[in-house]
Parts: structure tokens; C-alpha cells; sequence
């Protein structure tokens, strides 16, 4: 049942490859470089946080960063990873020979996909600390995945699969820094 409607899905989504150059270049920025570019944009925040004047502003920033990255080693590392090899699903365009496959990728397990975990981890830590700025980011995650889709290297499960353990990830990792003192409580952020 599952396989179906994901193959369903997948058909729909990918039949935009090919469709529009303007769209195809989004798609591939999107697939390949907006992950780079969201960490890119916690990393300059952490950094210019070292420079904000108030203590807690420099503290949340802090903070945020520390999130983001224990949330991307726990759900990346710790749960994807094992998850991958233990699953071992093939990807879309080992399965069938696509017509338009938008960006190369090596042969590999395709569940969950990376790509969607590392984004929604980090979208949900950043959330945790900036609702508006998280909500970008969660923006930006389910872009990296559809993304994926219709470049036809992953599934529409392997995102979900993605963003539901890159959000626990944070989860856990929040968790986990409240235990030990460390977490910013959302009352005092903004």
C-alpha cells in the first residue's frame, strides 16, 4: 500500500523535472545548495551573536547553534544512518530508468534521506529559539525535500521519514540540554 501511493506521489512530483528551465534550476539550487545555505545561516548567527551587546542575546545564539548541531549528530549520525543500512531501500532512479533526472547522485540507500533530516533538524532547533526564523527554515526543509523528489533521487517516504526523525533529533537534543541546564527557555526568547 505504501509503495503505491509513494510511487504515485513520486510519478506527480517528478513529472515537473524537465518542465521549465527557470523551475529546473530552482529545483537543483534547492536539491543540492539550500542545506548548505542553512547552515551557513546558523553559523553566521552563532558567530555574530559573540558580538550582539545584551548577555542573553549572546547566550540564545549560543545556544541555538548548540542545538542545531547536537540535533543534526543525533538525528543524522545516531538515527538515519543505522536506520539506512538497516532499510536499505533503493533509490527512485535505481529502480526505474528516469527520463529526467535532474541531478547525478551516487547509488545508495535512499530511506530517509539525509538531506530532510539534517534540514529539519535544524529547522526545528532553530525554532526552539526563533519561531519566525524557524518557520523559514521548516520552509526551506520541505523545499530541500520536494526538491529531491522531483530530481528524482529520493521517495516522498524518505523525506517524511527525514523530517519526522530531524525533528525528534531536536527533540531529543532539547531535551537533553535541559536536563543538563543548558536550554534557553522559550519564555525568555522572542
Amino acid at each position: 500500500m505504501i509503495y503505491g501511493f509513494d510511487q504515485a506521489v513520486f510519478n506527480y512530483l517528478h513529472s515537473w523535472a524537465g518542465v521549465f528551465p527557470t523551475l529546473d534550476a530552482v529545483l537543483i539550487f534547492s536539491a543540492v545548495y539550500l542545506l548548505y545555505a542553512m547552515i551557513a545561516g546558523v553559523l553566521t548567527y552563532a558567530i555574530l551573536g559573540y558580538f550582539f551587546r545584551a548577555h542573553d542575546m549572546r547566550q540564545k545564539a549560543r545556544l541555538c547553534f548548540w542545538l542545531a548541531a547536537t540535533s543534526s549528530v543525533i538525528a543524522r549520525v545516531v538515527i538515519a544512518e543505522p536506520l539506512r543500512m538497516l532499510v536499505a531501500r533503493s533509490r527512485p532512479f535505481e529502480a526505474w530508468t528516469l527520463p529526467r533526472q535532474l541531478i547525478d547522485h551516487a547509488i545508495g540507500h535512499s530511506f530517509p534521506s539525509g538531506h530532510a533530516t539534517l534540514a529539519f533538524a535544524i529547522a526545528a532547533a532553530v525554532f526552539a529559539y526563533h519561531r519566525k526564523a524557524g518557520l523559514l527554515l521548516f520552509g526551506a526543509a520541505g523545499l530541500i525535500g520536494i526538491s529531491r523528489v522531483i530530481a528524482g533521487v529520493h521517495w516522498p517516504s524518505d523525506i517524511v521519514g527525514g523530517a519526522i526523525i530531524g525533528v525528534a533529533g531536536a527533540w531529543i537534543s532539547g531535551m537533553a540540554l535541559r536536563r543538563k541546564g543548558y536550554f534557553f527557555h522559550r519564555e525568555h526568547s522572542t
